[in-house]
């Protein structure tokens, strides 16, 4: 067994190692304080309806379902990049997706292939598997007028 010192030692690094990834400052406590003080800064442009791609990327991870999904890509659909097309996907993959989806979900195929050409390997993966997980049905007259 390690000596105590060794112990809060490891224990410390883990904790702060765990904040750096929460995007935390790490307290001497090892509370989140420094997460709710983080979280008052990005209350002001949430508040504004603007976010950033950091934020705009907790939210979509974040979202409780589909509607919340797709509101969130309707609200900032303009700043939407390759990552969090990616994220979108892979969570839509996971949620239910009904008929009363559809239109929001054509618009959201249209951006994603505009963003196609900026995709990495693991961006497209993560689309091509949220796509393949949400089984969108696709006319053949609509898949030939997009290619």
């Amino acid at each position: 067994m390690a000596p105590p010192i060794l112990n809060e030692r490891r224990r410390d690094e883990r904790q702060s190692r765990d904040a750096r990834m929460r995007n935390e400052r790490p307290s001497a406590s090892g509370c989140a304080a420094g997460g709710q003080a983080l979280a008052g800064v990005g209350q002001s442009s949430a508040a504004s309806g603007q976010l950033n791609a950091k934020q705009l990327n907790s939210k979509i991870s974040h979202a409780s379902g589909t509607d919340e999904l797709l509101s969130l890509f309707a609200r900032h659909s303009t700043s939407l990049n390759h990552i969090h097309a990616a994220n979108l996907w892979n969570k839509l993959g996971k949620q239910r997706i009904e008929r009363r989806h559809e239109e929001q979900l054509e618009r959201l195929v249209q951006r994603t292939l505009d963003l196609v050409s900026s995709c990495e390997a693991r961006n497209l993966a993560n689309i091509a598997h949220g796509v393949a997980r949400c089984d969108l049905q696709v006319t053949q007259a609509k898949s030939r007028r997009k290619f």
